[in-house]
Order: structure tokens, then C-alpha cells, then sequence
């Protein structure tokens, strides 16, 4: 729709780079997530790669990083989305030499709240798809742990798509004995850029998350936000000022700081207001190009 020319080539998924003819007309090759390494396999050329890893240390596994290993090339550079994509990378492909960071950016959406009576609901919402590694058990489970009446003058919110699993239904069961949870399942993307007009805070509970958008997005609408110290946007959090930060799979310390951020809302405003600079400062667009042009010089002149 941007009039940007766009090519699907089934043989990605299974050839390497030098049994593909076009590679050869590329000036550089922008390669993302671990995923991707079966591009490497034999790879004899010179166009040069930045290989941009997105990836938890949980998605390498077994005899996975012994594969990633053996397709290592002196025209391939790495860099990371953050710095536990860039842990995890580096404790399993030690050899490998990183680049260094370069985070995405995203367009900004930011709506300013409509005003709404003093004595609304403070609605707290976690974002993504059910299953394990979100966290959407935890969440609930602070929910669970939070005084009744202050339970009653929150609304809590789970947003995303309910894969058919064990753990959506449990996740299910669960919100089902909290009258206070809502379950929205997906939204569209108009849908989900008006959503954080309506949040007061966002939870990122996630047990790893190397760099999740939803607090990105949060953070652009200027909402406060909640994360586990597993996921890659803690690194822009100082505690109480522009967020919070708890121990990953600790429902009770989540539950504590829920309760601390639910009592106090000119805190609310003021670290919502905090968050919307670190987005400014490190997830516009405009930071982006600048850093995604520096890493392009930067591969093209190795």
C-alpha cells in the first residue's frame, strides 16, 4: 500500500543464499530473526548480511546453536533488538561477535485520553497472545491477590488472540472466578490503537520477552507501565519514575505493585508521562532511521 515493491520467494524457506540467483544483484542483505539461519548453509558470497536477532535464549535449543555455528561467515553481522536478545545470542553462539544493539521503531499513534470522572475505573490490561511466555497466569493470579475492595475499583483487561491450548483454558477458568476481568481477545490494528486510550496502566508479565511492542505502543500513548525483569524493556525503566519493574513469575510482588500504582494517580500521570520520553528518545521513527542507517554504513564498509 506504500508503493513499496514487495517479492515472495517460497525457496527461502528451504535454499541456501548461494542457490538463490537474485542475491546476487543485492547490494546487502537485511536478514531477520535466528530463525533464518538455514539461509547461511554453505553461504560462499560476498554480499554482506545484517543479521538482526530478535530471538529469547529459549529458541536455542538442543543441537539448534551447534547448526548456527557451522554456518558462520566473515560477510555476516549481528546485532540484537536489545540486550537479552543479545545475551541469549551471545551465551549460546559465543563465537559469533555482536555488532551491537539496534532497537525497531514505530510510527507514532499517540491519543491523548479523553477526560473521564474522577471515580472511573483504573483498568490495568496485559496484551498479546495466551500462552506461557506472556504470562497471563501471573497476571491473574496478582489480580487474585489484591484486595477485594480495590478490586472492585479496577477493571482488568486481556487482550489477545486464545490459541487452543491447555494453558488458554486454564488462563480462561481463571479470569472466569474474577468478575472484575474482561477477556477482549484480538483486536484489529484500528481497534488496538484506540485501545490504550482507554488503559490506565499495561502489564507486561511476560517470562521472557526480548523486546515486547505493546510497551512500546504504551509507552508512545503515554501509559505507565508494569514489566517483568525478563523482558528487554526494563532496561529503560527506572523504578517508580517512568515504570515499574517486578521479579518475572512473582504474582505477589505484581500484586503489591498494582496495588501501589492503583492508589496513587497523580504518580499514574506523571510516570505516563516519563514513559512517552523514552519512546521519544529510543522508539520514534526519526531515532530509528538514524540508527538503522549507522548499522547499514556500518555493514557495508566491513
Amino acid at each position: 500500500r506504500a508503493g513499496i515493491p514487495v517479492f515472495v520467494d517460497p525457496f527461502l524457506r528451504v535454499a541456501p543464499l548461494d542457490e538463490i540467483p537474485w542475491i546476487r544483484q543485492c547490494r546487502m542483505l537485511l536478514v531477520c530473526t535466528n530463525l533464518f539461519y538455514g539461509l547461511f548453509r554453505r553461504y560462499h558470497g560476498d554480499v554482506p548480511i545484517l543479521w538482526w536477532l530478535h530471538d529469547p535464549e529459549r529458541l536455542y535449543q538442543g543441537k539448534f546453536c551447534e547448526k548456527i555455528n557451522e554456518c558462520y561467515s566473515d560477510h555476516i553481522r549481528v546485532y540484537a533488538v536489545g540486550t537479552l536478545a543479545l545475551e541469549a545470542f551471545q551465551r549460546r553462539c559465543p563465537h559469533w561477535p555482536m555488532k551491537g544493539i539496534l532497537r525497531f521503531g514505530i510510527a507514532d499513534f499517540y491519543r491523548k485520553r479523553r477526560e473521564t470522572h474522577p471515580s472511573s475505573k483504573v483498568t490495568f490490561a496485559v496484551i498479546g497472545t495466551i500462552c506461557h511466555i506472556k504470562g497471563q497466569d501471573i497476571f491473574l493470579e496478582a489480580v487474585r491477590l489484591l484486595p477485594v475492595a480495590l478490586r472492585r475499583t479496577c477493571a482488568f483487561w486481556i487482550i489477545g488472540a486464545r490459541e487452543e491450548t491447555r494453558f488458554a483454558d486454564d488462563v480462561a477458568e481463571m479470569a472466569a472466578a474474577l468478575p472484575e476481568v474482561q477477556c477482549l481477545g484480538a483486536l484489529d490494528r484500528p481497534a488496538m490503537e484506540e485501545i490504550y486510550a482507554k488503559i490506565d496502566v499495561l502489564v507486561c508479565p511476560s517470562r521472557e520477552d526480548c523486546m515486547p511492542v505493546v510497551t512500546v505502543e504504551a509507552m508512545m500513548n503515554a501509559r505507565p507501565i508494569i514489566v517483568s525483569d525478563r523482558t528487554g524493556t526494563a532496561v529503560f525503566i527506572t523504578e517508580g519514575e517512568n515504570g515499574c519493574i517486578v521479579p518475572a513469575g512473582d504474582a505477589v510482588r505484581l500484586a503489591e505493585k498494582m496495588q501501589w500504582v492503583a492508589e496513587r494517580p497523580k504518580v499514574r500521570q506523571s510516570m505516563g508521562k516519563k514513559a512517552r520520553v523514552i519512546y521519544e528518545e529510543k522508539f520514534s521513527l526519526p531515532v530509528f532511521e538514524k540508527n538503522l542507517c549507522a548499522a547499514i554504513e556500518e555493514v557495508l564498509g566491513q
